[in-house]
């Protein structure tokens, strides 16, 4: 447990010495098919919002180039919430706009509405009720590994031997027959500098 927390803080400390806003690396813009990830979702909406008029109202070249990246994720994402706000009649885009721009809800908002705006939001940011977290298969893992060994001229025997596991083993996380560890992940991905 105390090895998983240590690897929590430091890959918190690289967000954290590499960007200046964390909240924005804590959500990525990715959101569970629920009533809080409708909430997170307006509440990113506003602070994208706010990326956007920042950086079109700075005048300094310096910190435009710096948030650059940040800008055009914000945008990308804001433009999806105009999208969505397209699609709603005026009533309920009204709710959505009153909620997004004050942070509150307008005096006559109802719970109906709320779940009417939720039953629009869900097939547009969490399509099949899934969040938008990317999945691989061990087939697509079990290839990178095998294309990153040839590629980089090893056996399997010799994988095997480096990172302190039988032939067998390997072969079968080669050939995706069984799931592969994350430290062995980790070890394979540092011999075989491994891209997925």
């Amino acid at each position: 447990m105390e090895l998983v927390s240590n690897a929590f803080r430091k890959i918190v400390d690289i967000f954290i010495k590499n960007c200046d806003c964390v909240y924005a690396m804590r959500h990525l813009f990715i959101y569970r098919p629920n009533e809080k990830g409708f909430d997170d979702w307006i509440s990113d909406m506003s602070f994208a919002r706010r990326i956007i008029t920042d950086y079109e109202g700075e005048w300094d070249s310096v910190i435009k180039f710096r948030n650059h990246d940040e800008y055009q994720r914000a945008y990308r994402y804001y433009k999806r919430y105009r999208e969505f706000k397209a699609t709603l009649i005026p009533e309920l885009a009204c709710h959505l706009v009153y909620k997004l721009r004050n942070g509150g809800w307008r005096y006559d908002f109802s719970i109906e509405i709320k779940n009417k705006l939720i039953e629009k939001w869900l097939p547009i940011e969490c399509p099949n009720k899934e969040s938008r977290i990317e999945r691989i298969s061990n087939d697509e893992i079990a290839a990178a590994i095998k294309e990153a060994r040839k590629f980089s001229c090893y056996t399997r025997r010799e994988v095997a031997e480096l990172i302190g596991i039988s032939e067998n083993t390997y072969k079968c996380y080669e050939d995706g027959k069984r799931s592969i560890p994350f430290r062995i992940f980790y070890m394979l991905k540092q011999i075989l500098n491994i891209t997925i």
